[in-house]
């Protein structure tokens, strides 16, 4: 009779064990649509496998703010788009985050949040989503203008830049 021994490391795919709460990771990803509802659940999947806490997401192509509640308690939150629908941002964001997000421009937001610290007090911090132009008119969008205001914070803040997606300018020439 043979024995079956069964491996009792944590494998990859298996969620992880509890942070301590002063850590937190984030990612970028470019979803090339949110419109089919497994891919919204495949973020979830990738967020629990890569151990990421905040993904900041671009290129939803969808003009509605929207917020969804997925697996795990992860929150979906599409932010909305005045003037088109070929990008859009989003983040997803983990349930033990406490947060707000705001609209900038269709090429920026931002999302907000406090972590506590090892010494105690919380600490604001700020991640940055952008999806920038790269056409001849992206000063016209004033979208460099708009990166550097959001990117001056409070001192005692903690800035984080994640997501600056820079489309090609052979895909983004033909929209501009």
């Amino acid at each position: 009779m043979s024995t079956l021994h069964v491996n009792p490391q944590p494998c990859a795919r298996h969620i992880r064990a509890k942070p301590p709460p002063w850590e937190f990771a984030i990612g970028t990803l470019n979803v090339h649509s949110l419109s089919a509802s497994s891919k919204r659940d495949l973020l979830v999947t990738d967020c629990e496998h890569y151990n990421i806490d905040i993904l900041c997401i671009q290129e939803t192509k969808t003009k509605d703010k929207w917020e969804q509640i997925l697996q795990l308690g992860h929150k979906l939150v599409v932010v909305e788009q005045k003037e088109a629908s070929y990008q859009g941002l989003g983040f997803v964001i983990n349930p033990r985050f406490l947060n707000s997000y705001k609209y900038i421009s269709d090429w920026i937001s931002i999302l907000d949040f406090t972590l506590p610290t090892r010494s105690g007090p919380q600490l604001k911090c700020q991640v940055v989503n952008a999806y920038g132009p790269t056409c001849k008119h992206a000063a016209e969008d004033n979208f460099y203008a708009e990166i550097t205001s959001v990117i001056s914070i409070p001192a005692r803040w903690r800035l984080f830049i994640c997501g600056v997606s820079i489309p090609s300018w052979e895909s983004s020439s033909r929209r501009c």
